[in-house]
């Protein structure tokens, strides 16, 4: 179909009784104020999209939809950053094509897109392979990633040239990623081809640290450090760490939590090392969210807020 689709998807919602899962790069929040309307608070409810920065100051997508899901029960909202496909289910049913969760995606505008969706059931094993697939390579947004890109969004100090593509980029974290180069502070120097002031190995770590992150380029450091800080929220490793954080903890501690981590994963490194250089990226990027006494010749370490 590519008529009345947005009045088609909220007749669907409405007659939804067990699972709405919607899946779209872009959601405005006037879209999903819609369809939560038609909503049961009985079902469960899964969203996933992407928040990339540019985006969002360009307008085509709100992260404001955390508002409206934060307190709904049953509720989940996760970020996928390479996410393009178009996907809702009602129950067994499904709905794949090209529109976005917009009103110029759904027909609400009266300037609209010339949009297709298509109606299959899922049975198809290939559709529940998909949505497996996609949640295990999503993350979940929670109150402390939503205020982590509301602060990038109010205090990036770009002004973007919407009509050039070439000034957009996809904001994507490697989840394998653990920072391993000693001094954060060396990072903005790589990105901005400062690499005379490196060492060698201050050069080799920082060029394998920005391949496995990929920001727009010509941040001014001030957004470079904004774009760090939010890609340290969204790292496993950061939020593995946040989540024993509920005290302070003594170096001992920390070596402990992240040897247990990489023991998880399957990875080698040294954990007394690895958690050094990762108390100095928190404290440099995340100076507002972390902090560290010395006590008894022991660093304490603990969080500052949640």
């Amino acid at each position: 179909m590519y008529q009345d689709l947005g009045n088609n998807i909220l007749s669907r919602t409405d007659n939804t009784k067990i699972e709405l899962v919607l899946v779209a790069p872009f959601i405005k929040q006037s879209v999903l104020s819609q369809i939560l309307d038609k909503t049961s608070e009985n079902i469960d409810l899964i969203i996933v999209t992407r928040w990339i920065p540019e985006e969002i100051l360009g307008g085509v997508s709100d992260i404001e939809i955390w508002n409206l899901i934060n307190d709904r029960e049953r509720s989940q909202l996760f970020l996928c950053q390479y996410l393009h496909a178009k996907y809702y289910r009602f129950d067994d049913l499904c709905l794949l094509g090209s529109a976005n969760l917009t009103n110029r995606g759904l027909g609400f505008n009266k300037q609209s897109n010339l949009e297709l969706l298509i109606c299959c059931s899922f049975t198809d094993k290939s559709l529940q392979d998909f949505e497996e697939n996609l949640i295990s390579q999503s993350f979940l947004v929670t109150q402390d990633i939503y205020e982590a890109y509301k602060n990038l969004i109010e205090n990036i100090d770009i002004k973007l040239e919407l009509n050039s593509p070439s000034n957009f980029s996809i904001f994507e974290v490697n989840p394998n990623w653990i920072p391993l180069l000693r001094n954060p502070q060396e990072l903005y120097l790589a990105y901005s081809d400062q690499w005379e002031r490196l060492t060698t190995t201050g050069k080799e770590l920082a060029k394998q640290e920005l391949e496995y992150l990929s920001f727009t380029q010509g941040l001014s450091e001030k957004n470079f450090n904004l774009y760090i800080a939010l890609a340290l929220k969204q790292t496993p490793i950061i939020q593995y760490i946040d989540k024993h954080l509920n005290k302070p903890r003594r170096f001992g501690e920390m070596k402990n939590i992240i040897d247990h981590f990489l023991t998880e994963i399957n990875l080698s490194l040294d954990s007394s090392h690895t958690w050094q250089t990762l108390m100095r990226w928190l404290l440099y990027f995340l100076p507002d969210c972390y902090s560290y006494k010395v006590f008894n010749y022991s660093e304490v370490f603990y969080r500052c807020k949640k």
